[in-house]
């Protein structure tokens, strides 16, 4: 193991040196690599050979070609191993430094041995103390019984990092074990000794069998795209096989594998066989170049520039068709896991590619469509944001970002997008504004959008800000809110119920989490669908049957008065989209008419809490989709009669809860006076809601 002070003045100028040579030396390898299989063994496979050294000379000449395949293999394992080398024994020298400023902050120090001692000796220097100690005797203090458990785990950090580093250090000795194997044996294959070295050596050579499929055009007949698949599948988590099987084809060669595959071929029909092939095998090669972006390294960074750089460039069988670069890899990129890094930068890359036009009829679907079922996406939006979608950090990191450009407001308020004929969902809606929309859920909420909401969300102060700076941009169109992303803000809103309870229930107080403004208005656009509105609401349930489970003060009018307000504030909505809704049948519409067709869209709970979230969603759908339609429900005090349900059993949730809080009343005037709590503390946030737009109450 390196001791302290050997690795705190690690000098790494002689391993960067030999890693950049290794590089250099792989790369003129893999150019005489390329050279013997295009040139000598093309020329060496199909002779028909004879005579007495015929079995001894072909297996020799095919041997002697494939070597440069292997040495250009072996310098870029090398090299991979001597990278990985010095960013671990970098990350634990940086490491190393961070702990001596921990330290510093607990005052303490370390010595140049990794010894810890107290620095509580007043204001003196550490070289003073040292003089001082040289010339009169006297010693550092000993850290007293409180500060050694600071000492302990100060300790503990300097011997993890050190124990990190020794363990990168035998890793690569072993590995350049392996590679050279023993001495005096001749160049061959490298050896496989261990699962990794297996997994590299199986992911190469299916690697390659993958690119020769490709490159003789086999893969597009049904048994070999069989094949093609059967590969991908299988090594679609394989670093080794996706960084080899995407930089032998190179960023243009990955693109015509799929254009090739998707387009529609007039001297080929497509059986439903085929088009099965081909979904699994989208699935499987999007998993695989999402995999090879996360391995990193050099060949891959020019990989990754490359495809940036195809972006808006054609890409198609000679027979006809087109997709541009950007469409190619959105039908990819709805599957796997992508490197943040690799997709902000591709992020940047598209919207600079699109701002000139600002037209989203250029990704209208081309003259020669793609295979019919395969639900292609044209839109590049789509497949990036599910990418996004799968990684939140990236997520969060890409829509963070306002320069060049606010990449919140572009996408959506800026951004044209493809007609929905190309892009249209089973719902209706756009599949790309749909993905935005769970782009930002993914950003705002650090899960992916398929991922089941916990109760009580817990959101970090910076995704707060992104929530408050996406409510911003979307509450600024006003009613020209699209309509496509009204389910997804639901959804965002309901993410942070806690928050828009708070907001909606005090809308006039101070330091608010959210703007009252924003909320109004985005409770308004949602409104203008029954199903985003639904949802809403909903999820606002769960919020009101936490509240009132969770209330320790016994006084009804703070507990059913602030969740009334909050009802009330967010119902305005309703009332709003039936005077400006641009849609007739408004309620033919209502989609959840029970609970149980509810239940993906809300938090579950288990036991009491579960129970009441149930009870109060379900009275909350019956009042809203049984009476919705009626006349009389177009006005608040109607609304908020007697006969509302959904208040009544608030009130009846809470009294269960605080059987004591009824004082000298009967069951039913407890009943009776908790209710009009509620209607009104309700139509007190109507009137609010209302208020902090400048508008005038129903």
């Amino acid at each position: 193991m390196p001791g302290y002070e050997q690795l705190y003045g690690l000098k790494l100028t002689h391993l960067e040196s030999a890693a950049g040579d290794w590089s250099t030396l792989a790369g003129r390898l893999g150019e005489l690599a390329e050279e013997a299989e295009r040139d000598f063994l093309t020329k060496v496979e199909p002779l028909d050979w004879r005579g007495e050294t015929a079995d001894m000379a072909k297996p020799f000449l095919t041997l002697t070609g494939q070597r440069f395949r292997y040495a250009h293999e072996t310098a870029l394992s090398v090299h991979e191993v001597l990278n990985g080398l010095l960013d671990a024994q970098r990350q634990a020298r940086n490491d190393l430094l961070a702990v001596e400023t921990e330290a510093a902050d607990l005052s303490l120090g370390i010595h140049s041995d990794g010894t810890v001692y107290s620095r509580l000796n007043g204001a003196y220097a550490d070289e003073e103390l040292e003089r001082m100690e040289r010339w009169t005797g006297s010693h550092r203090s000993s850290p007293g019984q409180a500060q050694q458990a600071d000492v302990d785990y100060i300790v503990r950090r300097i011997e993890e990092v050190l124990a990190r580093s020794a363990e990168a250090d035998a890793t690569a000795s072993r590995a350049l074990g392996d590679l050279a194997g023993e001495v005096g044996e001749g160049f061959g294959v490298p050896p496989l000794t261990g699962m990794e070295s297996a997994a590299r050596m199986q992911g190469l050579e299916d690697a390659s069998e993958l690119a020769g499929l490709y490159r003789s055009g086999e893969y597009l007949t049904q048994e070999g795209l069989e094949r093609a698949t059967e590969i991908l599948t299988a090594q679609r988590d394989n670093e080794h096989f996706a960084v080899h099987f995407t930089t032998t084809l190179g960023a243009d060669g990955v693109l015509d594998f799929w254009s090739n595959l998707v387009l529609v071929d007039p001297y080929r029909e497509p059986t439903q066989e085929y088009l099965r092939s081909v979904e699994e095998a989208r699935e499987a090669l999007g998993a695989t170049l999402g995999t090879a972006t996360r391995a990193g390294g050099a060949r891959m960074e020019t990989w990754q520039a490359d495809v940036l750089d195809q972006l808006d460039r054609v890409h198609g069988p000679e027979n006809g068709g087109a997709l541009l670069g950007a469409q190619i890899m959105s039908d990819l990129m709805r599957h796997g896991e992508w490197d943040t890094d690799y997709l902000t930068a591709y992020g940047d890359r598209l919207i600079a590619i699109e701002q000139p036009s600002g037209d989203g009829a250029r990704w209208v679907p081309p003259t020669t469509s793609t295979l019919p079922g395969l639900e292609f996406r044209y839109d590049p939006a789509t497949g990036f944001m599910r990418a996004l979608d799968n990684n939140p950090d990236a997520s969060y990191a890409f829509f963070s970002s306002t320069e060049p450009t606010d990449t919140t407001a572009y996408f959506l308020e800026e951004r044209s997008y493809a007609p929905n004929l190309s892009e249209e969902t089973e719902t209706g809606r756009s599949a790309a504004r749909d993905a935005v929309m769970d782009a930002l859920l993914a950003a705002t909420s650090g899960r992916s959008s398929d991922e089941p909401a916990p109760l009580s969300p817990e959101h970090s102060a910076e995704q707060l800000r992104l929530f408050r700076h996406v409510m911003d941009v979307s509450a600024g169109t006003g009613n020209d809110f699209d309509a496509d992303f009204r389910e997804g803000m639901a959804r965002l809103l309901g993410e942070y119920r806690a928050e828009v309870f708070d907001t909606a229930s005090n809308h006039s107080g101070s330091q608010l989490p959210l703007d009252p403004g924003h909320l109004s208005q985005l409770s308004n656009q949602v409104s203008r669908s029954p199903e985003s509105y639904a949802i809403l609401h909903m999820t606002m349930a769960a919020e009101y049957a936490e509240r009132i489970s969770s209330d320790t003060t016994g006084d009804a009018n703070f507990a059913l008065g602030s969740v009334g307000r909050a009802i009330g504030f967010l119902e305005n909505g309703r009332f709003h989209a039936i005077e400006i809704s641009d849609d007739s049948v408004w309620m033919d519409r209502w989609t959840y008419r029970s609970i149980g067709n509810m239940a993906a869209k809300i938090p579950v709970a288990g036991g009491l809490l579960g129970a009441s979230i149930e009870a109060i969603g379900g009275q909350w759908l019956k009042w809203s989709g049984a009476n919705g339609d009626d006349e009389d429900m177009e006005y608040r005090s109607d609304y908020y009669e007697r006969e509302n349900v959904f208040i009544n059993e608030l009130a009846n949730q809470w009294l269960s809860r605080n059987p004591d809080a009824s004082g000298n009343l009967t069951p039913e005037e407890a009943r009776t006076a908790a209710e009009q709590i509620v209607r009104d503390a309700a139509d007190h946030g109507h009137t609010g809601a209302v208020a902090v737009l400048g508008g005038a109450t129903w």
